[in-house]
């Protein structure tokens, strides 16, 4: 069994807890018209974790509802975005990357909805 990591946000009041394993941890840039707008910039590194992996330990996040009845969380104090959860995926959440206080590592590992990427943005390079 992994250990629960405190991660994310520590400044603030709000805590997450993340269990690091890495067979429930997928890592990817999502290049969506839908997470451009909702983040405001060109793209959103995730961590994808197993609802059982992932713990909001202290806080309480904001929510709202997407026009394509996602959910996303961010952070009441500060604004940072926090999490994506989508009926589709009832057993997971996504993670933004940057709120982590260890992003570094999460590095992505694909790239999502890639042709609809901004022109000049690249893409990750596979790892072999």
């Amino acid at each position: 069994m992994w250990p629960w990591w405190p991660d994310g946000l520590k400044s603030h009041s709000r805590r997450v807890l993340l269990r690091r394993d890495p067979l429930s941890c997928y890592r990817t840039n999502c290049h969506c018209g839908n997470c451009r707008r909702a983040i405001g910039a060109q793209s959103v590194a995730w961590v994808i974790v197993d609802r059982v992996n992932f713990v909001i330990e202290k806080g309480e996040p904001r929510r709202f509802r997407t026009d394509t009845e996602a959910w996303r969380t961010f952070c009441p104090t500060c604004g940072t975005s926090i999490t994506y959860e989508s009926d589709r995926r009832a057993d997971q959440v996504d993670l933004t990357t940057g709120s982590l206080d260890t992003p570094g590592d999460f590095a992505p590992q694909s790239d999502t909805y890639a042709d609809e990427k901004v022109e000049w943005v690249g893409l990750v390079e596979r790892l072999s």
